[in-house]
């Protein structure tokens, strides 16, 4: 019996070793290597294997410490016996590897089932790390996203389409390669016109970057990419527009609590800090228009003067006539109030560099106090 028991115990160590060695994030599952199959194995043997190790990982069959083990365990064999058993599902899986997860794997099987029956071409099939979006799952992955997203509408039939999808996959080989927070995705127009209408594309080829965090709640806040379609060009551009200084602010209280703080300068009258505060509200076009201009004048001002947001569709705004809506906060030295500017700024401005002319008007009018007067010339210089 103590033989029995030893010789049990001694199996279930090697199980364990070789799950440990073994187990990954079920997104990136050896999924093979799971189920204990070759590459080349038949839909047959998958479900045969699936049944002896689903029998073998029952968590009924542990207790303990052990349940937790065998639970993992078992999650694994079922998803790995989910993606294999079915021909589609197993065909995307051989086609990008380790790089896609379950929920990526199931939506573009039936992507290329619903392709194939319409005669559409993909130019992007089974491309490592590049993300076929369409209804199915391009709200789930931009949305609340991490990382930059460098998103090419195309069309299988042009030609400039065609010449691009080198680089694009170079590139989103490269940024996943070097552990950089771009990912890249590509949108069939020809399968997809409703994305394609609803993102504004003027042209098939065109270029977007979607920096990270967006909310989706009406709206993306996005940038048009003109430049080289080139890899190392692509990431760069992706990277550039992943920078941010901008702060979220949950309450005009707690940029109070922050300009209260101990001041460094001593001369009186002085401008201890500036902040340039946005305040908007989910869902606002003209708000999210405004986004990509404040993002990267943050990245400018980054240790002149802070940019920061308050989202009034979860915070209270009282007395606001519109959003977005700017202010400037000033803290003079010697002063214990909070100036707080209004800055005009037409949000329908062709170019986001008039927003930081209007800012920096503001800021050397209303805060500097300086300015400008034209010489009279009928006046004669006195003696």
């Amino acid at each position: 019996m103590q033989r029995s028991s030893l010789a049990r115990a001694l199996a279930l160590s090697l199980s364990l070793l070789f799950f440990v060695w073994s187990m990954v994030p079920a997104y990136a599952s050896k999924l093979y290597q799971v189920l204990e199959l070759s590459k080349d194995a038949a839909q047959s043997d998958v479900k045969k294997a699936f049944r002896r190790l689903s029998l073998q990982w029952h968590p009924d069959k542990y207790s303990g410490a052990d349940i937790e083990m065998a639970t993992e365990k078992f999650r694994e064999i079922k998803l790995a016996h989910q993606i294999l058993s079915d021909k589609s599902t197993r065909e995307v899986y051989d086609g990008l590897g380790e790089d896609a997860d379950a929920d990526y794997i199931t939506d573009m099987a039936e992507y290329y089932r619903e392709a194939k029956n319409n005669g559409i071409p993909e130019l992007y099939k089974h491309k490592p790390y590049v993300r076929v979006l369409w209804q199915k799952n391009i709200d789930r992955l931009l949305i609340k996203s991490n990382d930059t997203w460098v998103v090419t509408f195309y069309h299988p039939n042009c030609g400039s389409c065609q010449h691009s999808v080198g680089e694009v996959t170079k590139a989103a080989k490269q940024a996943a390669a070097k552990n950089i927070p771009v990912k890249f995705g590509v949108v069939n127009c020809a399968f997809n016109l409703h994305q394609c209408h609803r993102f504004g594309v003027g042209h098939f080829g065109s270029f977007f970057i979607f920096p990270p965090g967006q909310d989706g709640a009406g709206g993306f806040d996005m940038e048009n990419y003109n430049g080289h379609v080139r890899a190392n060009d692509l990431i760069k551009a992706g990277q550039e527009l992943g920078k941010t200084s901008v702060i979220a602010i949950n309450s005009v209280n707690e940029i109070s609590e922050r300009l209260g703080r101990p001041l460094t300068s001593k001369v009186k009258g002085a401008v201890e800090a500036v902040w340039v505060v946005d305040y908007f509200k989910p869902g606002c076009p003209p708000c999210y228009a405004l986004k990509n201009a404040l993002r990267k004048l943050s990245v400018e001002l980054e240790g002149v003067a802070k940019v920061a947001t308050i989202n009034c569709g979860e915070n209270v705004c009282p007395g606001l006539p519109y959003f977005p809506f700017l202010q400037l906060w000033v803290k003079r030295v010697g002063s214990n109030r909070i100036e707080q500017i209004p800055v005009e700024y037409d949000v329908q401005a062709p170019h986001p560099g008039v927003l930081a002319l209007k800012i920096t008007g503001a800021v050397l009018k209303q805060v500097v106090g300086l300015q400008w007067k034209e010489r009279d010339e009928n006046k004669k210089d006195e003696l």
